[in-house]
């Protein structure tokens, strides 16, 4: 069974999703993130491996229609972002044609940037959805999507 373990951060309301949760409940402790299973208590994010594995992460929005009924293209993708890698964002119209685009950061954690994706002609319609996943288990923080549209004419049927 895939248990999904979803930690909610209260000063900024990041949310991190786990898969393959393999506890029974969480909770904070003294701002110590814990689980528990049937064998004991454990404190999280305290173990040295994590520093060193890498750890696929993906963020998906919508489908959305963006609060507009025609069909769309995504024209240019901004994400404002502190990250030490490569971020793939791919977008996916609702008959599954879908483009994918890097961006590469100049920097590292510490120090925010905005990526720029340009989006592609072929990818069009009334919903889209939008994931942006790390490249080599990359570690980085999200701090904005801005996506510009073009808003095509009604399809008449």
């Amino acid at each position: 069974m895939n248990t999904i373990g979803v930690f909610i951060n209260p000063n900024n309301l990041a949310i991190t999703q786990f898969n393959n949760f393999p506890f029974t409940g969480a909770c904070c402790v003294a701002e110590n993130a814990c689980a528990v299973n049937e064998d004991a208590v454990y404190n999280l994010f305290t173990g040295s491996l994590d520093g060193a594995a890498k750890i696929s992460s993906r963020i998906v929005f919508g489908p959305t229609d963006f609060g507009v009924h025609n069909p769309k293209r995504a024209r240019i993708i901004e994400i404002g972002c502190k990250c030490e890698g490569t971020l793939n964002v791919t977008i996916t119209d609702e008959e599954n044609r879908s483009f994918t685009k890097s961006g590469i950061t100049n920097t590292h954690l510490f120090i925010p940037e905005e990526m720029i994706i340009v989006g592609d002609r072929n990818v069009r319609g009334r919903y889209l959805t939008i994931a942006i996943e790390n490249v080599d288990g990359c570690n980085f923080e999200l701090l904005s999507v801005n996506v510009t549209l073009t808003i095509m004419r009604p399809v008449r049927g």
